[in-house]
């Protein structure tokens, strides 16, 4: 009972503390609007969900550094590079992380993401100028 108790202390600790690493990118600065560590707060994440979403994350970023350091050796060594094959590799993976995180949450937690989700996407359009860029315009920044 005591070795339980102590494994569940332990791993309540660390997923507390992987919280606090997880809310940082990879080169140590703070993620934009608390990243994970508001997302577990928000969906009240289980310790576990916790743990598997940082599992996921930390894949998914090898993954991606692994890739680029291929495109730089592809194209250091004179390759073009195929953007439409890019892009449809960049949407799969994104498909992928999307569905490796909905087998993560429960129905309930998914639709808590979604809603944000939109609630970001909309606040980023009005965010945006008619030119289709975050800020003013050129030409009111030039208006006196």
């Amino acid at each position: 009972m005591k070795k339980t108790a102590l494994g569940l202390g332990l791993a309540a600790i660390l997923a507390m503390g992987t919280t606090a690493a997880i809310a940082h990118d990879h080169e140590g600065r703070q993620m934009r609007g608390g990243g994970m560590e508001q997302m577990v707060k928000r969906l009240d994440l289980t310790p576990e969900q916790e743990m598997q979403l940082l599992e996921l994350r930390h894949e998914r970023e090898k993954a991606m550094l692994l890739r680029r350091q291929e495109m730089r050796a592809n194209r250091e060594a004179g390759e073009e590079i195929d953007r439409e094959a890019m892009h449809a590799e960049m949407q799969a993976g994104r498909a992928q992380m999307e569905a490796d995180l909905k087998s993560i949450l429960t129905d309930d937690q998914w639709s808590k993401f979604e809603e944000g989700r939109a609630k970001r996407m909309e606040r980023g359009q009005r965010e945006k100028g008619p030119d289709g860029k975050r800020g003013k315009p050129d030409d009111e920044d030039n208006a006196s």
